[in-house]
């Protein structure tokens, strides 16, 4: 189970984001966080799954937030670039 911590605009998830449970909890978070500028960051999953990603879509499309990501993990940060989507959530490695 995946761990998440919110503090103003910024939610850390720490854990691998693997079950459906811990998709709906950072689902759940990042739809009712009301910044219009959110601080995604990613500790350990290298991994995250298609539903935070339509989730994380809809936000940027339908509710006009600014989304930042930042990862720890070189293969998730792969991933984003692969999906064209580091540009739109402006993903940024970590370490």
């Amino acid at each position: 189970m995946i761990k998440i911590e919110k503090s103003g605009n910024r939610v850390n998830v720490f854990g691998n984001i693997k079950t459906i449970e811990d998709a709906k909890r950072l689902q759940e978070i990042l739809q009712n966080n009301t910044d219009k500028y959110i601080i995604l960051i990613i500790h350990d999953s290298f991994v995250i799954p298609s539903s935070v990603i339509g989730t994380l879509f809809d936000l940027y499309d339908e509710e006009k937030k600014d989304i930042h990501i930042q990862v720890k993990e070189e293969i998730l940060f792969d991933l984003f670039k692969e999906l064209g989507l580091d540009r739109m959530f402006r993903v940024e490695k970590i370490s």
